[in-house]
């Protein structure tokens, strides 16, 4: 992400991870990402790169994924992969995001928590195993830092209180 919130992407392209609209291959050298679908690339002031998958925040609160989606972590139902970033329904007024191994994690300004994604050790915080492609809130409030890991979460409460889920 540059000082005007562009942002630019390269590497593995695998599963259309770097949100150019293909999924042929690695790009080597760093290339604009200009297009996302249903909104427009306005300025960015979050990422979080997961495993084969990206999530962008916009200065607006919303929240976009691409690449990867075996276990949900794109937050949508029916699609393998995306090569072109798509806005994840049912999140607003979002200021942090997370990325861990199929997981994610939004962070919204209020000191909520969602979470979405592969959920086998109980990453997500939601009270189950079950892997969820729709960000769900958890039930910790209060909330003014994430941080995913590959099978566990962390969460800072705005009183310094820290707690942990997952493997």
């Amino acid at each position: 992400i540059k000082a005007d919130g562009s942002v630019y992407a390269w590497g593995s392209n695998v599963n259309g991870q770097l949100g150019i609209g293909n999924d042929l291959g690695n790009q080597s050298a760093p290339i604009q990402i200009e297009n996302i679908s249903g909104g427009s690339m306005t300025p960015v002031i979050d990422a979080a790169v997961g495993n084969n998958y990206i999530l962008l925040l916009q200065s607006m609160g919303v929240v976009y994924a691409v690449g990867n989606n075996e276990y949900g972590q794109l937050g949508r139902d029916g699609v393998d992969k995306d090569s072109q970033f798509t806005r994840i329904d049912g999140l607003s007024d979002v200021v942090a995001v997370a990325a861990g191994n199929g997981y994610s994690l939004a962070l919204t300004k209020y000191g909520n928590v969602y979470a979405w994604g592969k959920n086998n050790r109980g990453q997500l915080g939601i009270d189950t195993t079950e892997d969820v492609t729709k960000p769900e809130q958890i039930v910790l409030s209060n909330i003014r830092a994430i941080s995913a890991g590959s099978e566990h979460s962390m969460f800072v409460r705005v009183d310094g209180v820290v707690y942990a889920t997952g493997n």
